[in-house]
Order: structure tokens, then sequence, then C-alpha cells
């Protein structure tokens, strides 16, 4: 989403997700941009052959409102973060929910290609300043390490401790 300039990450989208499903069922327009970050393959369907598809298919209707559901869930949890954590808190919730995506195994966890200081700027609603602040601290409390692409957080319970103080137990 950009705003006045300014990018904000809504939420990150994997290998084999849709987006623009809102726009075909609501028959408004899109409400953000998306954009590839590596080389990527789309399907693309109208909006009238997705709404027949789940008109004519229960299960892919069921499974719509399941992804639905999960998607006002994450966006309740963004709003809550914005409007009542400070940028180290917010940092420390995503940097858990990027580990959780990469796989936790035991207390470390590499994320590999990590996304930038602008990138977790933009999905925590800061600028990349103070995201470069939070991630020296983290490091020199050694939380984290950070070599180029790859970031590897050294203590998962640490991180986690911090996650449960801002917001409660995960």
């Amino acid at each position: 989403l950009n705003v006045n300039g300014r990018e904000t990450i809504i939420r990150q989208i994997s290998a084999n997700r849709m987006f623009g499903e809102l726009a075909a069922i609501d028959q408004q327009p899109r409400s953000a941009t998306v954009t590839a970050m590596v080389d990527t393959q789309l399907a693309y369907m109208t909006a009238t052959e997705y709404l027949d598809f789940l008109a004519t298919v229960p299960h892919a209707a069921l499974w719509m409102v399941r992804e639905q559901s999960a998607q006002v869930r994450r966006l309740t949890e963004a709003v809550f973060e914005l409007s009542t954590l400070a940028v180290g808190s917010r940092l420390h919730c995503e940097l858990m929910r990027l580990s959780i995506a990469a796989g936790i195994h035991g207390d470390r966890v590499e994320i590999n290609p990590a996304p930038t200081h602008a990138d977790l700027a933009s999905r925590i609603g800061t600028h990349r300043e103070a995201v470069t602040r939070e991630l020296r601290q983290l490091a020199s409390e050694g939380i984290i390490e950070q070599t180029g692409r790859r970031l590897t957080i050294t203590s998962i319970a640490h991180l986690g401790s911090f996650v449960e103080r801002a917001v409660g137990p995960i």
C-alpha cells in the first residue's frame, strides 16, 4: 500500500496463494498493489469466473471464508501492534513471525534472505533508521547476528520473552 509516497507492506504472499479476491467478491476497486519480489508465475481468473467457482464448489467457498477469517485476524493483530506498541516491540513481533515462517528448530533460526531494513520498516510502520537502531540493539545483546542478507536469530527464547512482555503469551 502506498500512501503519500510511503510504502506500507500489509502482507507477504507466499507461493501458491491468491490475491485480488476481495475485489472479485465485492466488485470494488483493488485496495492495494502487489509487487513480486522474485520471479513469479501467475494464473488469472476473472471476477465472474471466480464467483461462479465459489458458487459451484462448496469446499472452495468454505476454504475462502477460512482464508478471509485468517486475514482479518492478521490485520487485527497489525492494527493492535501499530496503535499500542513501540517500534522495538513491533520489530520483535515481526522477527518472531519471520522466524516461525522460516521454521524454528531448537533455539536458532536463519532467515535467508532476510528482508531489508526498509522492508522491515514498511511492515511495522516506521522508518529504516529506527529498524537499523533496533537491530543493532538486538545484535549487541547477542539475540541476532546479521551477515549480508542472512539474519540469524540466536535465541528464539530471548526474542519470545520480548514479544510476551509486549503482547502476552505467544
